[in-house]
């Protein structure tokens, strides 16, 4: 059976960028920000030239959410809409969020299929 080290999945894992520290990160930008609005409507997603500067989608949000007076992104909301649009087979849902599904899925499957 795999090590228990061996069943930590890291975003990287999926991506051959090394900068890559977040499953969000490795999401369609565009569709990633659609979800982050449709589960926050009230705060406009306006990002100053700075924000922009800034690698991590969900660390440009939150840098946006303080600027704007407000907690941190409780990044369990745009998932849930993510799931919702999966859940519906809503046409927005890129094709890149399957394929990304699929790899997660089967690394997750691979990591705890025991081999003896």
């Amino acid at each position: 059976m795999a090590e228990l080290g061996d069943r930590c999945l890291q975003a990287k894992q999926f991506s051959d960028d090394p900068s890559i520290e977040e499953l969000e990160d490795l999401l369609p930008e565009e569709y990633y920000l659609d979800a982050v609005a449709r589960a926050c409507p009230d705060i406009p997603l306006q990002f100053t030239d700075d924000d922009k500067k800034i690698r991590s989608v969900v660390d440009r949000v939150n840098a946006l959410f303080e600027r704007a007076g407000h907690a941190k992104l409780d990044k369990r909301r745009p998932v849930l809409v993510i799931a919702q649009d999966l859940r519906n087979g809503d046409a927005r849902v890129p094709s890149a969020v399957l394929e990304l599904g699929k790899k997660v899925f089967a690394a997750i499957s691979a990591a705890f299929t025991d081999t003896k």
